[in-house]
């Protein structure tokens, strides 16, 4: 029992010692993670933790506060490894292989601001067909556009390739009900340039297919 409290007596005599924590972000574990964060494919903060062995929050802010860089975050991207480019290759169609080819200065291209549909306008006759006219993206076909864009172009250049001098005076055009079609300013504007029009009857379809010149 002696010895016991000669021994209290000296840890109480002791001054008490408090043991600081080592800091973590030592100047080697700071070179670690900016060679991590200086790769092409940098690991993400968890697995850079892992690797030091050291907590998630220390290591973001030994990104944000020492090395002064930023943490964002990581869309999941499809990664092309070595060996799956390669299988690409050797399974990719000739066009792909014709393609890899850099003397070639053939490319193709993709226009995004052409629409992925189109609306045309078309006819068709005994005597031939006539060209196809594109509608503008988003246009609103009325009457002013309609005549414009499509009867001026078909008096201009088809009827004349396709009817004769004689056969001009014959002509007739077969359209659908469109409301822009059959107003009295397209049809005046069309007898101007004698072309007769047939109206459609209501068991004919309204969706634009039926166009024939005649």
């Amino acid at each position: 029992m002696v010895g016991k409290q000669r021994q209290l007596c000296a840890l109480n005599s002791e001054k008490p010692k408090f043991h600081r924590r080592r800091h973590v972000a030592t100047p080697s574990i700071v070179r670690r993670i900016t060679s991590y964060i200086n790769q092409e494919n940098p690991p993400t903060v968890s697995l850079m933790a892992a690797r030091c062995q050291i907590s998630v929050g220390t290591t973001f802010r030994t990104i944000r506060d020492i090395i002064d860089a930023r943490c964002r975050q990581k869309k999941s991207v499809h990664r092309l490894y070595p060996a799956i480019i390669e299988k690409r290759r050797s399974r990719a169609w000739r066009m792909y292989r014709r393609l890899s080819n850099e003397n070639r200065n053939k490319k193709i291209e993709q226009n995004d601001l052409h629409p992925v549909t189109v609306m045309v306008w078309a006819g068709v006759s005994s005597h031939g067909k006539t060209q196809v006219y594109f509608i503008e993206h988003g246009a609103t076909i009325a009457n002013k556009y309609y005549i414009e864009h499509i009867i001026e172009p078909l008096i201009e250049y088809d009827i004349p390739r396709l009817f004769s001098d004689d056969m001009q005076k014959k002509r007739m055009l077969h359209q659908d009900s469109v409301p822009g079609n059959v107003t009295k300013y397209t049809i005046s504007n069309m007898k101007e340039h004698n072309i007769n029009v047939i109206i459609p009857l209501d068991s004919l379809p309204n969706n634009g297919s039926v166009r024939t010149v005649s």
